[in-house]
């Protein structure tokens, strides 16, 4: 096995797609194009076996007062290794196959890194030799609605509390409409930040600008809007699809004019369309108290995933934290 750091540019995409189209781990933030918006630079492990590509794991290389870290960027739920697809006939040839392709990448992280943290997608199994090199593993949370049972069936999971909601919104005369156009969203994040409730950074919002943008002419995401009357803009939704996984990316919701349930009616939307042609939807998360209610509503089901971590910073500088 070789393990080599290569930087985008010397990546070829055309390898890369092919390996994500068979890849458990793929989803849409390991997209050549996606990592291009919001992690100009990135790097990525590759890991071969002669001509065969058996695994990469995605790095986003920054430096501040002489130090290199590797932190996901916004909008990334997941990261970590992703495995070449195929079936080894049995657990104990997979997991010993595994094992040599987590080691040697362990062993291919630089160790220039002096703080790693990345979350790894939930059907990456094998954390092991992470733990043996030093490496911290946290266990979180997202929720995931299998989508082959047909929306008809998903809505009828659906808690009490969501159905009231859809229908208040509906009785209210609340409409979705997909869009190409991320203004509305834009203005919507903006709008809270006037109102004291910062969604986002600037740079990240200009970020998602960008996102947006590739995300829906490669078709490879969906931008929902939610209207009153109309005409009235109340909320705003962005989800990325790839990989047989529709992945909710950011919303926002009109701080001044709120209508109950309308959010709900966006979610809903947005799960109704993915189940036309994709397994999985992917809430990205939440930890979060009053976010996990509503996205429970929706009849998911909780998955763990791993945040793994080493921080190797001088203690005096760990507020380097604040930079993410």
């Amino acid at each position: 096995m070789n393990a080599i750091l290569k930087k985008a540019s010397e990546i070829d995409r055309s390898v890369w797609l092919a390996f994500l189209a068979h890849s458990p781990q793929a989803a849409i933030y390991m997209h050549p194009g996606f990592l291009d918006v919001v992690a100009p630079g990135w790097q990525a492990i590759e890991l071969w076996r002669d001509r065969e590509l058996l695994a990469i794991m995605p790095l986003y290389l920054k430096q501040k007062a002489g130090y290199t870290y590797s932190l996901q960027p916004s909008f990334c739920q997941y990261w970590g290794i992703l495995f070449a697809g195929g079936d080894l006939g049995n657990a104990y040839k997979t997991y010993s196959h595994r094992r040599k392709v987590v080691k040697a990448i362990v062993d291919a992280v630089p160790v220039e890194i002096k703080w790693f943290l990345h979350g790894f997608a939930p059907e990456f199994d094998y954390p092991h030799p992470f733990h043996w090199a030093g490496y911290t593993l946290e266990t979180r949370y997202t929720y995931q609605l299998e989508l082959g049972v047909g929306y008809a069936t998903i809505e009828k999971n659906f808690g009490n509390d969501t159905r009231y909601d859809i229908r208040k919104a509906l009785g209210e005369s609340c409409t979705v409409r997909a869009t190409q156009d991320s203004q509305g969203l834009i203005s919507l994040v903006a709008a809270n930040k006037q109102h004291a409730k910062r969604l986002l950074s600037d740079p990240d919002l200009q970020t998602l600008e960008r996102l947006a943008a590739f995300l829906v002419t490669s078709n490879l995401g969906q931008l929902l809007e939610v209207f009153v009357n109309e005409e009235s803009l109340v909320g705003a939704m962005l989800v990325g699809r790839y990989a047989g996984k529709t992945s909710y990316l950011m919303s926002a919701q009109s701080p001044s004019l709120k209508v109950s349930g309308a959010m709900s009616l966006l979610l809903a939307r947005a799960i109704e369309d993915a189940a036309v042609h994709d397994r999985i939807f992917d809430f990205e998360g939440s930890m979060i108290e009053g976010i996990e209610g509503f996205f429970r509503g929706f009849g998911g089901h909780p998955v763990p995933y791993l945040m793994i971590e080493k921080n190797d910073l001088p203690l005096p500088i760990r507020w380097i934290r604040k930079l993410r």
